[in-house]
This record gives C-alpha cells, structure tokens and sequence, in this order.
C-alpha cells in the first residue's frame, strides 16, 4: 500500500510541477 501511495504522491507532484 505505501509503495502504490509513494507512486501517486509522485505522479501528482510531477503533474503540479508541469502545471506550475
């Protein structure tokens, strides 16, 4: 489970920093 959260965490960081 932390592993697949870890994986979400950074997708969602990567598309915040894409917006950004």
């Amino acid at each position: 489970m932390q592993g697949l959260m870890m994986r979400i965490s950074e997708k969602g960081i990567t598309l915040i920093k894409e917006f950004e």
